[in-house]
């Protein structure tokens, strides 16, 4: 049995005010694709549906076409949801679209949501454990149980089963040793609980995780983080986005293949002085891809952002960096002691751009300041 395992998909999502629901689009189609390439016999999709309980319009018709498009597909689909998603939304149809093979579990419930499926060796059981609240936790546990106790009981509810077993979950589980590379798209608390032991999920010859961002297993190759389907932060640059197709044999797990996830636009982070940034992209041409440009001018141009968004009209951010050697901190002293307006001027202008308003207005720097405290009222009344 083959599966092919996706998550956070977060449809409808924006960024820095992008909407990105035409790079949903073309990953969604991509899925499509490779369901059609590769014949998977399960498509597991781990939570995060959609990104918000409220998802616009658009979100709602991508994800109707989606599942349109594979429920024309040999193979079935298993769908929980995500700390994200609205359980009541994405629940809707379900059991309508049971008889196209298309199975959600979006409440958590007792027993937990099983699906069997069979192959040439014989069933396979498909445990759907959707995002758990505390709120879940406390209304399944009994007294002196631990979040790891109600846990288990959860999973065993399921009941007894001698064959191969897979598990789609939407929680933050945590390896023995080690850390999980995070990104800086994932609250601090990532599931709303504290980190799971991975070792609760020993059982199952292969997780189908969601949550985290980044791709990446678990303690062991069986027990996987697919990641998300875009790059949703400057901090995924670097992580290429690919799907695990999973071959189940005999005895369980035997082999993944990683299959490339490729965007329609590319995330990238440029840095370095305004001018050089404008003289590469003079180069390359205008370009599409979702830009984090950091400009290290000592003395930023007021302009900078205007003249990056001609040849990057997808410029998501801009930041000026200066430096180390060129920053000024406040002391704590003058933090603590009354300052003047202009002297509050002076050094947060020093601060952020390493020389002095003299330096940075000419010899009318003072004067300017002056003049503007004078117009505003005086000290006394800024102060």
């Amino acid at each position: 049995m083959k599966l092919l395992a996706v998550s956070d998909l977060h449809l409808g999502r924006r960024q820095h005010e992008f909407d990105l629901i035409e790079d949903q689009k073309h990953a969604l189609k991509s899925i499509v694709k490779i369901c059609l390439e590769k014949k998977p016999d399960v498509l597991l999709i781990a939570g995060d549906v959609y990104d918000s309980a409220l998802p616009p319009r658009d979100a709602v018709s991508l994800l109707d076409d989606f599942l349109f498009e594979l429920a024309g597909l040999p193979l079935s689909v298993l769908m929980i949801s995500g700390n994200h998603d609205s359980r009541e939304r994405l629940n809707y149809g379900g059991r309508i679209f049971e008889g196209s093979g298309i199975h959600i579990a979006a409440e958590a419930e007792l027993p937990v949501k099983t699906v069997t499926l069979s192959d040439e060796y014989g069933p396979v059981r498909f445990t759907l454990l959707p995002y758990l609240r505390p709120a879940d936790i406390r209304r399944f546990a009994e007294d002196g149980e631990t979040v790891s106790d109600t846990l288990t009981k959860i999973l065993n509810s399921a009941g007894e089963f001698s064959g191969r077993e897979v598990i789609l979950s939407h929680q933050f589980w945590l390896p023995l040793s080690g850390e999980l590379v995070r990104c800086d798209s994932e609250p601090p608390t990532v599931g709303g609980l504290d980190g799971l032991p991975v070792s609760l999920l020993d059982r199952y010859c292969y997780a189908a995780l969601g949550h985290i961002h980044t791709p990446q297993s678990v303690g062991r190759s069986g027990v996987r983080y697919s990641g998300s389907i875009l790059k949703y932060s400057a901090s995924e640059v670097h992580s290429e986005k690919s799907l695990p197709l999973v071959s189940l044999g005999k005895s369980g797990l035997e082999d993944i293949e990683f299959i490339p996830l490729e965007p329609l636009r590319q995330v990238r982070r440029i840095k370095g002085p305004l001018a050089e940034l404008c003289a590469a992209a003079e180069t390359e041409g205008v370009s599409e891809d979702y830009i984090y440009a950091v400009v290290t001018d000592p003395i930023p141009d007021p302009d900078a952002r205007r003249r990056l968004l001609f040849y990057y009209p997808n410029l998501m951010e801009m930041k000026i960096d200066l430096p180390d050697n060129e920053r000024t901190e406040f002391s704590s002293e003058a933090v603590t002691r009354k300052r003047t307006i202009s002297e509050w001027f002076y050094e947060f202008y020093l601060m952020q751009n390493g020389i002095s308003p003299e330096d940075g207005f000419g010899e009318s720097g003072a004067e300017v300041i002056n003049k503007a405290v004078e117009a505003a009222g005086g000290e006394e009344a800024l102060l």
